[in-house]
């Protein structure tokens, strides 16, 4: 699983409710990976928006080194207030997706 996942997705609200959905085992297991992969990517876009440039470069160069947790770190000391930016990205990303998986339900 992403570090950036691990660190910022605290109650995956999406991945309970695939956990709820009357698919298969293995179904479940595809829709949790995809949906780990949306979190990682809504969060590196939202971290590298609120990064200036020369930031970026070292966040990225930590991100894909062997300093994951100094990646971590790194955006902890440049984003003010990460807990709640991430907070609202999440939350927008996960209400999306519930509201996909409403209309799924509704359709069968």
């Amino acid at each position: 699983m992403s570090i950036l996942v691990k660190n910022f997705v605290k109650n995956p609200r999406v991945v309970i409710a695939i956990n709820k959905l009357e698919v298969s085992d293995q179904e479940k297991i595809k829709l949790t990976e995809t949906v780990v992969l949306l979190y990682h990517q809504k969060l590196l876009t939202l971290f590298l928006e609120k990064l200036v440039e020369a930031d970026k470069k070292l966040f990225m160069e930590a991100l894909l080194g062997n300093s994951q947790t100094e990646a971590i770190r790194f955006l902890r000391e440049k984003i003010e207030g990460i807990e709640k930016v991430v907070e609202a990205a999440i939350f927008e990303l996960e209400e999306q997706i519930l509201i996909d998986f409403a209309q799924i339900e509704g359709n069968k």
